[in-house]
């Protein structure tokens, strides 16, 4: 395992096989032939034994629910890879599910989500925004490894947070909120009243993870948001400046929406503050297309009660930057 160390040199993590294309063939999408269906999840599920994966076309414009997940089982001995699906959530939009995955805490999942243990979401904006519609906030919805057959096919959900997309500002289903630090040009909901919400420039891929232990327990997102002016130009999105920010949900909350009594986007962060990465400035760059320095990962392993976060050409902004994983040790009792 690499040294954990606070400050530069870090230490590099070894590669140790390269399995090649372990999707099989199997990233499927909706008709028409010709769209991009580029991989925006892992997750390595113990029980099973399998790699999940989420994918999904970043610019679809035609159809809301696309198949979006797969699994791969990796054999060790042979090297061989065996690929199953795609699947998609019944009821459920492709762009609310092909973020990324988590595993959702076995009491949880038993006593809210009729025992499904895993969860595939994170939300944020993609194009076009009223296709599937997109969730302008987090999302999540939970669903189970023993409903997924080979062949592929629609397998049951529970929802559990999201705010399906709407351009009348300040109504129902409303947005995620959000620090008032920003202006948009393009996209009526601007702050009002001391608050804000979600943009479209607001982002997250694969940076969402359950921690639950004896200390502590809530649904973390790590989204990347704008700061300052946001505007679309040349085609595409831009902002003056951007930050990390950590977005926390109650479970309580999340159980609320899976037992019906609150509707998915009644739901709000209980907590959210800002977070600066070693080496990196605060406020970060600004940016046009994408943020240069995404989350683009994040597990919480519970046996060192370790959070791991990957950024994205975390090391710095010059030329040849790579990725930093973040340790953060989390409270146990």
């Amino acid at each position: 395992m690499p040294r954990l160390t606070t400050k530069p040199p870090y230490s590099e993590a070894r590669v140790v096989r390269l399995w090649g294309d372990v999707y099989g063939g199997r990233r499927l999408l909706d008709p028409p032939a010709g769209r991009s269906s580029g991989v925006l999840g892992l997750y390595w599920d113990e029980p099973a034994r399998a790699l999940f994966w989420t994918y999904g076309d970043g610019y679809n414009t035609v159809s809301a629910n696309d198949p979006c997940i797969g699994a791969s089982r990796l054999v060790d001995v042979s090297g061989r890879v065996s690929a199953s699906g795609p699947w998609r959530l019944r009821g459920r939009s492709s762009k609310m599910a092909f973020g990324g995955l988590l595993a959702v805490p076995r009491a949880f999942a038993d006593r809210w989500c009729q025992g499904r243990r895993l969860a595939a979401g994170f939300g944020g904006y993609f194009s076009i925004a009223t296709v599937g519609p997109v969730s302008m906030g987090p999302a999540l919805a939970a669903f189970s490894p023993d409903d997924l057959t080979a062949g592929g096919g629609t397998v049951p959900m529970t929802p559990l947070v999201g705010y399906p997309f709407n351009a009348k500002a300040y109504t129902a289903p409303w947005r995620a909120e959000r620090d008032p630090g920003y202006r948009t040009e393009f996209d009526g909901w601007n702050p009002r009243g001391g608050k804000g919400w979600w943009s479209w420039t607001d982002t997250l891929a694969q940076s969402g993870v359950w921690i639950d232990t004896p200390a502590v327990e809530g649904v973390l997102f790590l989204p990347t948001m704008s700061i300052g002016r946001t505007w679309y130009e040349t085609s595409t999105l831009n902002a003056e400046k951007a930050a990390h920010w950590w977005f926390v949900y109650d479970p309580a909350d999340l159980a609320r929406v899976a037992a019906g009594r609150r509707k998915q986007w009644q739901i709000q962060p209980a907590r959210s503050w800002r977070v600066r990465v070693p080496g990196l400035p605060d406020p970060l760059p600004g940016w046009s297309d994408m943020p240069r320095n995404l989350v683009t990962g994040a597990v919480f392993d519970a046996p060192t009660s370790r959070l791991y976060v990957a950024v994205r050409f975390g090391t710095g902004d010059e030329p040849g930057a790579s990725h930093l994983v973040l340790a953060y040790q989390v409270a146990r009792a």
